[in-house]
Formats: C-alpha cells, structure tokens, sequence
C-alpha cells in the first residue's frame, strides 16, 4: 500500500487502481473466511486439534469404553451370550430344547440391540448438540475477529482517500454500508 503522502500525488486513475487492489485484497480475505467457516473446514479442525484424526482401532475401542463402558460392556455380553448359545446347541439333544433356547437367545439379542441401539442414539444426540455448541462459540469468535479486520482494514483505506477530515465519517458509514451489502450477497448465494 502507499502511504497518505503518495495519495495527495496520486492521479484519479492512480488512485483508482489502488482501491481495486485493496478490493482484490479485500474479496481474497473474504473469500477465505467464508472457506474457514464452513462446516466442513470447522469439523476437520476441530478433530485435528481434539487428536481424533490420529486414533488406532485400538485407540479407538480405548476411547470408546472409557465414554461408553455400558454401550460396550453390553455389546461383549452380546457377544459372550452368541457364545454360548452355540456351544450349547451343539450339546442339546433335542430339537425342542434347541428351538426354545435359539427363541430365547434371539430375544435377548433383539432386547439388547434395542437397548445398544437407544444408547448410541442418545450419545449421538449429545455429541452432535455438544459440537453445535462448540461451532457456534467458533463461528461467533470467528465473526468477532472478521469484523474487527474487516474494520482495520477499511478504516486504514478510507485514511488514504484525499478529502476534508469532516467528510472522513460519512465515507466511512457509505463503505461499511456498500461492504455490508455485498456480503450479505454473497453469504444468500
């Protein structure tokens, strides 16, 4: 950028070619913000920096029973129960008692899977509101320093266009308006 010395020796076409390049900076900035902000961008560094990106499967079943131990406690009874029911259908005699038991057997996992089924449900539920959360307070703080930047940068442009000082705030109000109406523009796109 030039500084305010150069501007008053400006030509127009000078000066105009100066504001595009500080439009072109301006959209590239934008541009990367609206990047960052999707949510998309947000999950994936959001998982980088929480390590889940970087979990072995035996990481992860580590993970998981330490904030789901009845989920998975529940899923190696299932699996123990499968067990021995097989075991014990080869050691039955009789075809009653083997249907009986395979009836009983298969209640208990329908029982169970409803009940793993439940569980899974509702932690999903609580993830998925916990990280909403977590993504509006980014969003919010995101916001806060794009306006803050935003605001630098305009009121170090609008320093550099010749005019009285008294002029200086009505400059500043019709650019913020003129940013603020293409933004929304583009965020509706």
């Amino acid at each position: 950028m030039t500084d305010l010395s150069q501007n008053e020796t400006m030509s127009p076409d000078q000066l105009e070619a100066e504001a595009d390049r500080a439009r072109q900076r301006l959209n590239a900035t934008v541009d990367e913000l609206l990047q960052n902000l999707r949510p998309k961008s947000l999950a994936s560094e959001w998982a980088q920096n929480t390590g889940l990106n970087r979990l072995t499967a035996g990481d992860t079943i580590e993970f998981a029973y330490r904030r789901h131990p009845v989920a998975l406690t529940l899923a190696g009874l299932g699996i123990g129960l499968l067990a021995y029911a097989s075991t014990r259908r080869r050691a039955s005699p009789s075809p009653q008692n083997r249907q009986s038991f395979t009836q009983s057997i298969g209640e208990s996992f329908a029982e169970l899977g409803d009940t793993i089924t439940n569980i899974i449900r509702e932690r999903a539920r609580q993830n998925s509101e916990r990280l909403l959360r977590i993504a509006e307070k980014e969003v919010a703080a995101t916001t806060e320093r794009v306006t803050d930047a935003v605001e630098q940068s305009l009121e170090g442009w609008m320093a550099k266009i010749p005019g009285p000082p008294a002029a200086q705030p009505l400059l500043t109000s019709s650019a913020q308006l003129l940013l603020a109406a293409a933004l929304q523009a583009i965020l509706r796109k």
